[in-house]
């Protein structure tokens, strides 16, 4: 017991050090990387219970969710990494533990390479397929190696894998799941929300079409400097699409919606304009809100004008 806690230390130590080195922003959030090894122990978990009972079920488990689950959240380097980690740790509860780690490996990698747009059903059933089907030939291979015939095989395996395909399709209920216990947002969120088709952004162009547009810019514009810095892009684009749906509320006292050369500004005070100014980011967050808009775009609404005076007309 005490060796295999050792070896779980030292397997988990290797991936806090990937974190550390080439992704700082997630070692430095305590909630990402509790998320990353809750999955991790899960999974393992999952798996010894699994194996306590009939280690014939041994591959109904969905190991392949875990890499799926981090790509959606951060990215598929981190997502294959970690998937590794968790098999070089379940190699020593297995058995068969080779044939095991090579076939979970595999799966692994045509998890990353196939699942592309995980949003999209019809791509994640057809990467499920594929996932499926690579389990079934590389176990038939293993077996024709070990035995030499197929006489003895037990058919019921593909079953399996059939079965723990099929419940691999349950990762996107997973993922908006997780989200809402971690407060994470996933790519799948967020590629659902950059849809300039959504409700939200429909009336947004409806009601302030200069508005829409000029975030329609700035989104273009941030997106392409966030790639340039590694940053979170589709996060940032997303937050630039939403961060000005504030000015719903009153969308002719911002110069970009006036097209008749009428700025009603002139009739009021410095105070009352300075405070429609600033009203616009409390009204966002309240839209936004409304609307269900996860935090981490709301603190764009929320922070996009800074804590400065609106010295404009003074």
């Amino acid at each position: 017991m005490f060796a295999y806690t050792l070896l779980v230390a030292l397997a988990l130590l290797m991936l806090l050090l990937f974190l550390r080195k080439y992704r700082i922003e997630v070692f430095d959030n305590n909630t990402k990387v509790t998320f990353i090894f809750f999955n991790v122990l899960l999974m393992v978990f999952i798996t010894t219970l699994v194996v306590n009972y009939n280690s014939e079920y041994l591959y109904v488990v969905p190991l392949c969710m875990l890499p799926l689950v981090l790509k959606a959240f951060f990215d598929a380097r981190l997502g294959m990494f970690t998937h590794v980690i968790t098999v070089l740790l379940l190699g020593s509860i297995v058995p068969n533990s080779y044939e095991y780690m090579f076939l979970q490996i595999l799966a692994g990698i045509v998890t990353i390479l196939t699942v592309s747009e995980l949003y999209k059903r019809a791509n994640l059933f057809i990467s499920v397929g594929q996932i499926t089907l690579i389990y079934i030939v590389a176990y038939f291979a293993f077996f024709v190696i070990h035995e030499g015939s197929i006489e003895t095989i037990n058919w019921n395996t593909f079953l399996l894998f059939i079965l723990c395909g099929l419940a691999t399709l349950f990762v996107q209920p997973l993922i908006y799941a997780y989200e809402k216990m971690f407060g994470l947002v996933s790519d799948v969120s967020l590629l659902e929300l950059s849809d300039t088709n959504t409700k939200l952004l429909k009336e947004l162009s409806n009601v302030s079409p200069g508005t829409f547009h000029h975030s329609l810019n700035v989104a273009n514009l941030a997106e392409a400097s966030a790639n340039e810095i590694g940053a979170n892009a589709m996060l940032v684009r997303v937050g630039a699409l939403y961060h000005d749906i504030g000015k719903m509320v009153n969308p002719n006292y911002f110069t970009e919606n006036q097209s008749t050369g009428i700025n009603p500004h002139d009739e009021l005070s410095s105070k009352e304009s300075a405070r429609i100014i600033t009203d616009h980011v409390i009204n966002g967050i309240e839209i936004a809100r409304k609307n269900n808009l996860p935090d981490r775009v709301i603190d764009f609404i929320r922070t996009h004008h800074g804590t400065s005076v609106v010295t404009i007309f003074i």
